[in-house]
């Protein structure tokens, strides 16, 4: 009798669980309803909720990107501009390890470097960054960019452009 009783629960559950769940494009979709709506907290929760359930997902870069984005705009409230910016970091590494082959993953990783060198100044790991970056993308318009940032790291913007104008 307990064994019958424990199968008909389990079956139950198993409808309720099954015909409630919501897709990843649900997830997605949901997420911009709170964008629209600036509700930027809710909005990433349920960015990070699909990326959690759905990893392999079609929208799982696309909601990695959001999320970076938002922090590195320091929409999300409550959280300090380091750890924004960091996060922002992390995210847009997770944009470019979803699909480094296409533009999004590319643009993001170079973004993190970018974050890294000149809002965080953690000139180490921009530099790691930046050299992943070239690494991984020889033949992208972007290349350039990244060496030139690694060559500057640390100096002071005055002084670069010193040097671009005795040129």
């Amino acid at each position: 009798m307990q064994k019958k009783f424990s199968v008909i629960l389990i079956f139950i559950l198993a409808i309720v669980f099954g015909c409630s769940s919501k897709s990843d494009k649900d997830y997605y979709q949901e997420a911009h309803k709170y964008l629209t709506r600036e509700e930027y907290k809710k909005a990433v929760n349920t960015f990070v909720e699909l990326l959690d359930k759905f990893p392999e997902s079609p929208y799982a870069q696309k909601a990695a990107l959001e999320i970076a984005n938002l922090y590195h705009a320091f929409k999300v409230e409550g959280v300090s501009k380091e750890k924004s910016l960091r996060t922002a970091v992390k995210y847009y590494k997770m944009c470019n390890a979803i699909n480094p082959k296409n533009k999004t993953g590319a643009n993001a990783l170079f973004m993190s470097g970018f974050i890294l060198a000149n809002e965080l100044h953690d000139y180490d790991a921009a530099k790691k960054t930046y050299q992943e970056f070239i690494e991984k993308y020889p033949n992208n318009p972007m290349k350039k960019s990244a060496e030139i940032e690694i060559q500057n790291l640390g100096v002071d913007p005055e002084k670069i452009i010193e040097k671009e104008l005795r040129k």
